[in-house]
């Protein structure tokens, strides 16, 4: 037996590549860098009172 990655490690997985793929996205979209883009996420999640999962969400599935 060895070591599995237990459900949380899953999740977390999962939420930091939904983030990569909302950071891609502004990157290309509004032709900034990576942390630029990161800090464009953050500040969209702060100010709308999001997590920051839920607003790459919003990134991915709107014209954000």
């Amino acid at each position: 037996m060895g070591f599995r990655p237990g459900r949380d490690t899953d999740l977390e997985h999962d939420e930091q590549h939904i983030i990569a793929i909302a950071v891609g996205m502004l990157m290309e979209r509004e032709q900034i860098s990576q942390d630029e883009a990161l800090h464009l996420l953050l500040e969209l999640a702060k100010s709308d009172n999001f997590d920051l999962v839920d607003a790459a969400g919003i990134v991915i599935n709107t014209k954000f």
